[in-house]
């Protein structure tokens, strides 16, 4: 019961920090275009504050409140893309730098009333794509702090510009309106979270099977005993999370399960942040931050076809 009570407690003082430190990023400066020589994606991986543990259900849930508890933002990390597509005057003639955010996650509403235990990481939430400035200068401060690792891929004008495509699509579907949970694939039009978001542009740009994104992917097994909610048609209140064996660990391939597939952002920061040097790719450094180069533009196939059947 005590843990319980803690918990109550926890989720509440988290609900208000995660509010109150967004609003620091949500001005209406204008971007700035920067200067590059050749089209380009960058995936930015911004870490969480103490970093997200998923090696069990349990070691999942209070490395969040931790982190949640905090004054710091990116509670479980997050991912933004950054397309420019720069033509052969080498004029650039598109730029947007954006990710999936949720417009309020009423956490509170989800674990107590509609007890949905970890199907909260499947749950739906009003969703936006992110504006140019605020993400620069995000980009700027967590540069100067080591929260933030880019990897740049030097892309061709023509898949550069079909990814445009693509964005103008995203949003003309609505698919931005809904930040969606971690079982759901953009690219059926369903919702995204950050990590989809990045990846369906990675997808498009047939960018997926790159060694340098050999190690992002990875899987766990929820136990359905732990899901609430549409996934499984039933309810898991806190104390039932608590109390169940199953809390102490990922199911196993014979268990009852939902399984998912996702990129692990603070692994992904964590990699990044050990590597050196390598010969196919250059690492430029960004103040206390790292920046990795790698030029695919032998890519000239790409999807055009953006939405799954």
């Amino acid at each position: 019961m005590r843990k319980t009570f803690y918990f109550l407690g926890t989720i509440t003082l988290l609900t208000l920090s995660y509010r109150i430190s967004m609003e620091e990023y949500r001005s209406k400066d204008p971007f700035v275009i920067p200067a590059t020589e050749k089209s380009r994606l960058s995936i930015h991986v911004f870490s969480s504050p103490f970093g997200v543990n998923w090696e069990s259900p349990q070691t999942l849930l209070y490395s969040n409140l931790v982190n949640f508890a905090s004054p710091f933002n990116r509670k479980m990390g997050h991912v933004a893309a950054e397309i420019q597509c720069v033509n052969s005057d080498k004029q650039t003639t598109y730029y947007n730098f954006t990710g999936m955010i949720d417009q309020g996650k009423d956490i509170y509403d989800k674990m107590f009333v509609r007890e949905l235990g970890f199907g909260v990481m499947f749950a739906d939430f009003p969703g936006a794509l992110e504006t140019r400035a605020n993400l620069q200068k995000e980009l700027e401060a967590k540069r100067k702090t080591g929260r933030v690792h880019t990897v740049t891929y030097q892309i061709t004008e023509a898949n550069c510009k079909n990814l445009e495509n693509y964005l103008k699509e995203y949003k003309r579907e609505g698919v931005d309106q809904i930040y969606g949970g971690l079982n759901y694939e953009v690219r059926q039009k369903r919702r995204a979270g950050c990590v989809h978001f990045a990846y369906s542009l990675v997808d498009i740009a047939n960018l997926e099977d790159d060694p340098f994104m050999k190690y992002w992917e990875r899987d766990i097994l929820i136990p359905k005993s732990l899901i609430g909610g549409d996934v499984t048609q039933q309810k898991v209140s806190v104390l039932d999370m608590l109390s169940s064996h199953d809390f102490q660990k990922w199911a196993k391939e014979n268990e009852p399960h939902h399984k998912i597939t996702f990129w692990d952002i603070d692994a992904i920061f964590d990699r990044l942040e050990g590597i050196v040097e390598g010969s196919n790719f250059t690492v430029l450094k960004r103040e206390k931050s790292k920046e990795f180069i790698i030029d695919r533009t032998d890519i000239t196939d790409f999807e055009t076809n953006y939405w799954l059947n």
